[in-house]
């Protein structure tokens, strides 16, 4: 993710930040962050994560956008999840990257990594036009769209 981020810093959304890493990651890098869950024991840790590096961000509970209005960042990342329980559903991650262009600035990206047997792809191209496979292993690949 760093060799893909403009040095200046950035106004970033870590979507299901679940224990925050990553968002203390990008604050520790000198970024506004904002981080978001749908799990009320996930926002707590993520809350803990920051404050246990003494960084700061926002944390809220969000049903992926809801809580967030009409909100725009440079920069969004996430890894999504696609299990609700013991079943499998696409529609958190559906619903983030079909609506990621209404909360992203201009210029601004979606990075996701997500295991790649998930039908990704697809909706990134409808979402976005075009996208870019920044990493793959075979078992899991990172996706960049830009608005």
């Amino acid at each position: 993710l760093e060799a893909h981020l403009p040095k200046r810093p950035l106004s970033v959304l870590d979507m299901g930040c679940g224990d925050g890493i990553i968002s203390a990651w990008l604050a520790s890098r000198g970024h506004t962050v904002t981080a978001v869950d749908v799990n009320a024991f996930a926002v707590e840790a993520c809350r803990q994560t920051l404050a246990a590096n003494q960084l700061t961000g926002s944390v809220c509970e969000s049903d992926v956008y809801r809580a967030l209005g009409d909100a725009r960042f440079d920069l969004i990342v996430s890894n999504p999840p696609f299990h609700q329980e013991r079943e499998i559903s696409y529609g958190p991650s559906a619903r983030l990257i079909d609506e990621a262009r209404q909360h992203l600035t201009p210029k601004g990206q979606l990075v996701l990594v997500a295991n790649a047997f998930l039908p990704y792809p697809e909706r990134l191209e409808r979402a976005f036009g075009s996208f870019e496979t920044l990493a793959d292993n075979r078992r899991f690949r990172v996706y960049r769209g830009q608005s």
